[in-house]
């Protein structure tokens, strides 16, 4: 992985790897999660599913960073799928076009 990922100059933003019922599971964080599935297959490594994800780096001095990002986010709506996926994505769009490179 490290090879194949090192050779189409990708980095590994983030991860971590565990097992469930016995399964190994890998999540890896990308900057283009695309260009490293590509990478990956080409190395024969199967790749399940690339998503878009939310990364905020929270402040590692301050106590309770993520407690406060998820508290925004639940009170702007995005964990709410009551209203369908449509009124999650508007929430959750509308919630990271606001703090969009603000520091929490």
């Amino acid at each position: 992985m490290g090879d194949a990922l090192g050779g189409a100059g990708v980095s590994v933003e983030g991860g971590g790897a565990f097992t469930v019922g016995g399964r190994g599971i890998a999540h890896f964080l990308f900057d283009d999660g695309d260009v490293a599935r590509d990478a990956l297959e080409r190395a024969g490594i199967r790749v399940v599913a690339v998503r878009d994800v939310v990364a905020q780096r929270l402040r590692q001095d301050v106590p309770g960073q993520l407690g406060a990002l998820t508290r925004a986010m639940a009170d702007a709506g995005c964990f709410d799928d009551g209203g369908g996926a449509d009124r999650y994505c508007e929430a959750c769009a509308s919630f990271l076009a606001r703090v969009e490179g603000a520091p929490v």
